[in-house]
């Protein structure tokens, strides 16, 4: 039974989220923030930090290609001592996409991210973009419940 809970502390509380009965629908942000593919990528982190989020979607002809997190940033652009204005977002960004249906247990996002290496994950239905699913917002949102 401990595989099928994590424990969040959220205002003077605890609580628990079920693995198996709660979905990613409840824990995603909504809407997505998106670049052009020739983003450079003190534009990018300048964004992320104005906007106080982990990751954007990076698109080319206004079609979704690829995402770029934090951790792209540092560890592509900062950690490499490569210059933010001559990095692109299409010479960082990950790809392809990795997405998951709002339908989805939030154990079989943790799976996917976790086969992955990755800590966000693409929400859609139906063809259609409806946010980003993270870690981060499944430790820090409220429980649905």
């Amino acid at each position: 039974m401990g595989d099928n809970f994590i424990t969040r502390k959220y205002g003077c509380g605890v609580v628990k989220v079920e693995l198996d009965l709660e979905y990613v629908a409840h824990y995603t942000t909504n809407g997505v923030i998106t670049v052009p593919y020739d983003t450079p990528c003190h534009e990018m982190g300048k964004i992320m930090s104005e906007m106080s989020v982990g990751c954007l979607l990076v698109t080319k002809e206004e079609q979704p290609v690829g995402i770029i997190t934090e951790k792209d940033l540092i560890s592509k652009v900062i950690a490499k001592n490569f210059c933010p204005d001559k990095v692109l977002a299409k010479d960082i960004m990950s790809e392809p996409l990795i997405t998951i249906s709002p339908t989805s247990t939030i154990k079989s996002a943790v799976n996917k991210m976790l086969k992955n290496g990755i800590n966000h994950l693409v929400v859609m239905d139906e063809g259609a973009i409806l946010g980003i699913f993270s870690l981060k917002n499944l430790l820090q949102t409220e429980s649905p419940s």
